[in-house]
């Protein structure tokens, strides 16, 4: 329990570092941009993280299938090599794919032909191959390495970004320059740390693993991954599609600060995920020890993302204005309510990481109806953004309290045992 709690302070503690930066950028965007620009370079932030969520789930992929490739390292590396490579090639078909549908994502967004077509596609890409050295790492349980590779894309993106935007001047183009540069920074040196299990000599695909159980593991992990990822970040492209750009510019400084609670918890869902691989593999995973480990990161997140969502909402106007500035005082209204909604979806996807890991996919479907509702009933009902921040909350609120029921039915019909 104290190296649980060890590493829950150590990760958490690196990441927020990261994560501190990843702000700081932001900050630097809205302090440089007016708020319809910044409006719209979130708006692509945001759309580029949604395009690229279902590969958020490559570490818990790269998990499950490393464990059943076995103890031998040809075989480990046969499957890190082969994720690695079918990786490239599916990223360079969505950058194709980006390219190709530019045209109507800039009618969607609002920008420029040039950044739906250049400017997307390369965040998306250096996003989706920042996970791989991610979750090599988390194979390997080197958590704190795992740690380094999370903060080193904020952290890359924001020394881009001070370099683009402010030394540079290079305005919002900077901006698109910066976020696309932190990623593909981690990429290039986690993938020269990783060398050796890439470059193994002898690997081979482990005669194991069949491609229908390689489907089973991964298929549903991915739509869970991506529904909890989407329902992140989408609110951004969203809210520009019906807002004023103004109105989208207020939304995202309030956004962007209150996604700090979620990305303060972020770090667990890559420890607790291999750990109750870990469990499972040993006959645990219904034990009192797999009920400590959620329990452990359901209360840890509470109390670190709850504690900055009281602080945002009581200070919420000051701290609006200092750190977008004044232009942007009218969305202290918004802090709040969407600083809540990332704190119960920080809790949502512990349970959702929790529950791909013991293979029960069951809570796949209300956070498919979450995402669903999101990006539907704001075009029904012509809702603003006052209205659709309490949407987010309500729909996550509701996720969350099955992903508790479904924990609390899927004990009581597996029985808690000591052990582990």
């Amino acid at each position: 329990m104290k190296r649980t709690l060890l590493l829950f302070v150590l990760t958490t503690g690196i990441v927020t570092v990261g994560n501190a930066l990843a702000f700081a950028v932001q900050l630097i965007f809205a302090r440089a941009l007016p708020p319809d620009a910044y409006g719209a370079l979130n708006a692509v932030f945001g759309l580029s993280t949604t395009l690229a969520s279902p590969f958020t789930a490559l570490p818990f992929v790269i998990t499950q299938l490393t464990a059943e490739a076995g103890p031998e390292a040809r075989h480990v590396a046969g499957v890190a090599r082969r994720i690695f490579v079918v990786t490239l090639g599916l990223v360079a078909a969505l950058c194709v794919l980006c390219f190709l549908l530019a045209p109507w994502t800039l009618v969607g967004l609002s920008v420029p032909f040039y950044v739906a077509a250049l400017a997307l596609p390369l965040i998306v890409a250096s996003t989706i191959l920042s996970f791989l050295p991610i979750g090599f790492a988390q194979y390997q349980r080197r958590y704190v390495a795992m740690s380094f590779a999370v903060a080193g894309v904020p952290s890359f993106r924001f020394f881009a970004g001070v370099l683009f935007v402010l030394v540079l001047g290079l305005g919002i183009d900077g901006g698109y320059a910066g976020l696309a540069a932190g990623g593909l920074l981690v990429f290039v040196v986690g993938s020269l740390f990783q060398r050796r299990l890439l470059l193994h000599k002898g690997a081979i695909w482990p005669p194991t693993i069949r491609w229908k159980e390689v489907a089973s593991l991964t298929v549903p992990a991915i739509l869970s991954v991506f529904f909890i990822t989407a329902l992140t970040f989408i609110d951004l492209p969203i809210v520009r599609s019906f807002a004023t750009p103004h109105e989208s510019g207020l939304y995202s400084a309030a956004s962007m600060l209150a996604k700090i609670p979620l990305l303060l918890s972020n770090i667990l869902i890559n420890l607790v995920f291999p750990e109750v691989i870990q469990l499972t593999k040993t006959g645990g995973a219904s034990n009192r020890a797999s009920l400590k480990l959620i329990g452990s990161a359901l209360a840890f997140t509470l109390a670190t993302s709850g504690g900055v969502t009281l602080i945002m909402i009581v200070f919420a106007s000051p701290l609006i204005v200092l750190t977008a500035g004044p232009a942007y005082a009218d969305a202290a209204g918004l802090l709040g309510i969407v600083a809540v909604s990332m704190t119960l979806l920080a809790a949502t996807s512990l349970l959702v990481t929790y529950a791909i890991a013991r293979r029960d996919y069951f809570i796949v479907l209300p956070v498919a109806l979450d995402l669903a509702a999101v990006l539907v009933v704001p075009h029904v009902f012509s809702l603003d953004v006052t209205q659709f921040a309490w949407l987010l909350l309500g729909a996550i609120s509701f996720t969350l309290l099955v992903a508790l029921g479904w924990l609390f039915a899927s004990h009581r019909i597996s029985p808690v045992t000591d052990g582990v």
